[in-house]
């Protein structure tokens, strides 16, 4: 039987370490949650334009990722003081140009609209933002934009229900280590029995 023995002890050590590793990945590993937090940004865009008849105005900007962007327009005068607002990737962009087929970000984009005000987390990379006049063949928009963009970094917070299981298992592992080895060392230095008589001659 292990009960009392040295393998009982050294059987406990490894079931302790076990235990020991599993809750430094409870407190380590599940109890770090990101939480995103908005730094100090800049503004991207600022005017107050003229979108010609058929035709349109943009800008483009190379964001890196995790950027928030804050868009605000207002059509100021022109026909039904109306504009298509659409965001797309520089790639597309350059499609747009040629009058090909081209996808857009749905959001923020926005059509035949007289205002925008909207929040939106831009991908990393090349990105376009247009003012779209194309459908009105005759009448010119004057509108102000504004474009901010703020940098978003990643603060680790602690997740309280994993850190109090990792606590509890790392208390637990401790003890079945240290009762191992106190089974283990005592074992040793026991004294072994005497060796048998010698048969009879």
């Amino acid at each position: 039987m292990l009960v009392g023995s040295k393998e009982a002890g050294v059987a406990l050590i490894v079931v302790g370490v076990f235990i020991l590793l599993f809750a430094l990945y409870l407190i380590f590993g599940l109890g770090g949650g990101a939480v995103r937090a908005l730094v100090q940004g800049s503004t991207l865009l600022d005017e107050e334009v003229v979108v010609p008849a058929a035709g349109y105005r943009s800008w483009c900007y190379n964001l890196s990722g995790n950027v928030a962007v804050h868009v605000s327009l207002d059509v100021l005068s022109g026909g039904s003081r109306d504009v298509n607002f659409i965001v797309m990737s520089y790639d597309n962009y350059q499609l747009f140009t040629n009058g090909e087929a081209y996808y857009y970000y749905s959001e923020p984009s926005r059509f035949r609209v007289t205002s925008v005000d909207e929040d939106w987390v831009a991908p990393a990379g090349g990105v376009c933002f247009v003012l779209d006049n194309t459908f009105s063949l005759v009448t010119p928009k004057n509108v102000k934009i504004v474009i901010t963009a703020k940098a978003q970094s990643e603060t680790t917070l602690p997740q309280i229900k994993y850190v109090l299981q990792g606590l509890f298992a790392l208390i637990g592992g401790a003890v079945l280590v240290i009762t191992g080895a106190y089974v283990y060392r005592k074992k040793s230095k026991q004294t072994p029995p005497p060796p048998p008589p010698p048969p009879p001659t």
